[in-house]
């Protein structure tokens, strides 16, 4: 092999050694956990909502169910509390949160669940409980159509 082809390798491969973390870099999401008082800090550049979202749920260990049809790409560099985040990042978008107490930061709330759904869809309109239902539930009893014999 010659000697100009050699040296025409190596300057092909150390072009490809300096874009490849330059492209990787374009789409980087971090998530940073400051603690109870100041919440995440989240850095995302040129990514997906999806992906922002599945880095936040792997972070704050929340299960993502992401079926939405936007799938916008964001840059951000943002801190808050991570439900206040979420409706942030998702307050054009058609979103459900479901949360519980956050064991390690006393008198806080922690996302468990957060689902992206479809836009346009109508949701089924509400069954209006009866007295009777309303007491059965809320006592963790079956519905009367329910009833064992």
């Amino acid at each position: 092999m010659s000697h100009n082809l050699r040296m025409t390798y190596r300057a092909f491969a150390l072009l490809i050694a300096c874009v490849l973390p330059a492209t990787t870099l374009a789409q980087q999401v971090t998530v940073e956990k400051l603690g109870c008082k100041k919440g995440v800090h989240l850095v995302a550049s040129n990514a997906k909502i999806s992906a922002v979202l599945a880095e936040l749920g792997k972070a704050l260990k929340f299960e993502l169910h992401f079926e939405g049809d936007n799938d916008r790409t964001v840059d951000l560099d943002t801190t808050r509390r991570a439900p206040e985040l979420v409706a942030k990042l998702m307050e054009s978008d058609s979103v459900i949160t479901d949360d519980a107490p956050d064991p390690k930061c006393p008198g806080q709330m922690r996302l468990t669940r957060v689902w992206v759904l479809p836009k346009g869809q109508d949701a089924p309109a509400p069954h209006e409980m009866t007295p009777m239902e309303m007491y059965r539930k809320a006592h963790g009893l079956p519905p009367e159509d329910e009833k064992k014999p």
